[in-house]
């Protein structure tokens, strides 16, 4: 079986979900669509603490994972194996060797045995390894056949950070050369390296050196360490694979602005690589991109393995040598054979074994049946009924018992009646607590009729009680209740009251009658046209309409299409300023049309959305 090797930059690991083909789909189940068995996944964009069951438990694969140590929501690489196909030996976290290894307080993976290490760490202080490794942007897999490194190296999107830029790459090189030739070690690259290398691969190229002043493309610090690293220089040790199956091709990009809508025109870059030393040259079949899948900005890009390799001068099965000893024989696995696990995989960590014992915990108590209330339940018996009457028979028994509390619904009282015994000012009179007459523990005689058994419906609640059932809940009304409070208030009759708030009301629509007539809503009032003010409902509607109409969207010239309303994000004076532009997607050259031309691309119609812009 051949083994198929893919990364992705995915802008976000829920990204793909929200894209076609991925709705709804697991990871396990778009591992299976690219048909990948080793798949390096870039630009997380979570902390480790974000991380769920689904993201690392899926069936059948491993999970390593690298998040940075301080900025939030940023960075991150995972790569994913399929265990039925290959295992690595050993595993690291950054690109230095300066993070600690996991359960190895106090040492850092430069510190470990030759026998425990991967090897080939770049000379750094620890200052600047620290700084290089903090931001989650390297795994290092050790399949034993090969090394596999994982990359998401830093943008160029900032200049601030071109020294960090430059650094990162000097130091993958560094490592990847000691590796080849000092450890005589086979090394894949995989990742977003943020790097167009030649002006075939990127379709913005000439704008760039006009722009930068460049007479050649690759007079850049990056983009001449990358030349550098890969043949047909006469320093490279690694080839670029997909350029040694396609070495003409045009328009291979892998990445597309998304502000732009670069995507259909293709006007993009190929930034996303797979990389191999080159003693390993012949062992790949097969390397392309894979344009048409969607689900982020960046293409998915793989690279085949085949079957059976050559090492040396002897012919192998690639299985029995990316796995651990004896587990493949071949090209088959061994039966009862499995694969340890490393302490940087995902799986490994407390944090997922304890979520998989608390799963599996709950799983076993759901299976079980609960005999023993079956046991206790009676028959012809509901056990809500027996649940709740045990529980009411131990609160009975606890507490004493407070008949104007139990009453039924039936007894209480009419609402108004409630409402007409209150005091209309004053403060309201305490609540005094009532105590049954009788005996503790024996109900009071009532005199009105026994109500039926069932729950009070709400009509039952307003309806108007006899006579009987006024007199006695009133008779048991305490008598301060029922007394006029004295005092001054109490000569206040609920006539000045009304007449108070009548002139509040007038006030009131006075000010609301003012505003509106200077406004234009309303027609002023004249004596002797009528006893009410006249409103032109007409123009009144027309007036409501202009304010809160949001102006028309304009039309491009030259297709006379509706445009789209962006916000200017460039530091400058016009930093939060909207403008209107043309919503066709950028063409392949990435050059507008003048305005009055119809294309098949944008055309170069611009206008302000707002004169000013935000504070």
């Amino acid at each position: 079986m051949s083994l198929r090797i893919t990364t992705w930059n995915v802008n976000g690991i829920r990204n793909p979900f929200s894209h076609h083909p991925w709705f709804g789909k697991t990871f396990q189940a778009m591992f299976d669509t690219l048909e990948a068995d080793i798949v390096c996944i870039q630009e997380l964009r979570i902390q480790k603490k974000d991380l769920k069951d689904d993201m690392v438990l899926v069936p059948g694969w491993d999970c390593f994972c690298t998040f940075p140590k301080h900025k939030k929501g940023y960075s991150g690489v995972a790569i994913y194996t399929r265990q039925s196909k290959c295992n690595p030996v050993n595993a690291e976290e950054g690109i230095t060797g300066i993070l600690v290894p996991p359960g190895r307080d106090g040492m850092t993976y430069l510190s470990l045995p030759s026998s425990e290490s991967i090897g080939g760490y770049p000379k750094l202080s620890p200052e600047e390894a620290t700084l290089l490794d903090s931001e989650g942007r390297c795994l290092i897999l050790d399949f034993g056949a090969f090394i596999l490194i994982g990359l998401y190296c830093p943008a160029d999107t900032d200049p601030a950070r071109d020294d960090i830029r430059i650094a990162f790459a000097a130091v993958v090189d560094e490592r990847i050369r000691n590796l080849i030739e000092v450890e005589k070690r086979r090394v894949i690259v995989v990742g977003d390296m943020n790097i167009a290398r030649d002006e075939i691969d990127n379709a913005a190229a000439k704008e760039i050196m006009m722009e930068s002043n460049l007479d050649n493309y690759k007079d850049t610090p990056t983009r001449q360490i990358l030349h550098n690293l890969l043949e047909p220089h006469t320093n490279g040790v690694m080839v670029d694979l997909c350029r040694e199956f396609f070495p003409e091709r045009r328009g291979m990009y892998t990445c597309w602005s998304v502000k732009e809508n670069a995507r259909p025109g293709n006007y993009g870059k190929r930034i996303d690589y797979v990389l191999c030393s080159s003693d390993m040259r012949t062992w790949f079949k097969e390397a392309n991109i894979q344009e048409g899948l969607m689900g982020s900005d960046h293409c998915p890009v793989y690279g085949v393995i085949s079957e059976k390799i050559i090492v040396g001068e002897r012919e192998q099965y690639l299985l029995d040598i990316v796995n651990p000893p004896g587990l493949f024989v071949d090209g088959k696995r061994l039966p009862h054979k499995t694969a340890p696990k490393l302490k940087l995989s995902a799986q490994a960590s407390s944090e997922y074994a304890t979520r998989q014992n608390i799963r599996d915990m709950f799983s076993k108590v759901a299976a079980q049946p609960s005999s023993s209330l079956q046991a206790k339940k009676a028959p012809n018996t509901h056990p809500l009924s027996n649940t709740l009457g045990t529980s009411f028979a131990t609160i009975s028994g606890s507490t004493q018992y407070d008949p104007a509390i139990s009453a039924p619904l039936g007894t209480t009282r009419e609402l108004s009646s409630f409402h007409k015994s209150l005091p209309l000012v004053g403060p309201p009179a305490k609540r005094q607590k009532i105590v049954p007459s009788g005996p503790p523990g024996k109900k009071p005689v009532n005199a009105t009729p026994k109500k039926s058994h069932g729950q009070q419906s709400l009509v039952s609640f307003f309806k108007k009680q006899t006579s009987t059932q006024e007199s006695s809940t009133t008779s048991s009304e305490p008598s301060s209740s029922r007394q006029s409070p004295k005092g001054p208030s109490a000569s206040i009759s609920r006539t000045n009251i009304d007449a108070e708030l009548q002139d509040v009301d007038s006030t009131q629509d006075s000010y609301i009658d003012e505003a509106l007539t200077e406004s234009g809503l309303i027609m002023p009032f004249q004596e002797g046209e009528g006893a009410f003010p006249f409103v032109d409902p007409i123009e009144s509607k027309e007036k409501w309409s202009q304010l809160f109409t949001r102006p028309a969207v304009p039309r491009c010239e030259a297709h006379n299409e509706p445009c789209i309303r962006l916000i200017t994000k460039k530091p400058g004076p016009n930093v939060g300023r909207a403008f209107w532009m043309c919503s066709r997607p950028l063409g392949p050259s990435g050059s507008k049309l003048t305005s009055g031309q119809a294309g098949e691309w944008r055309c170069n119609f611009f206008k302000w959305s707002s004169d000013k812009p935000k504070v």
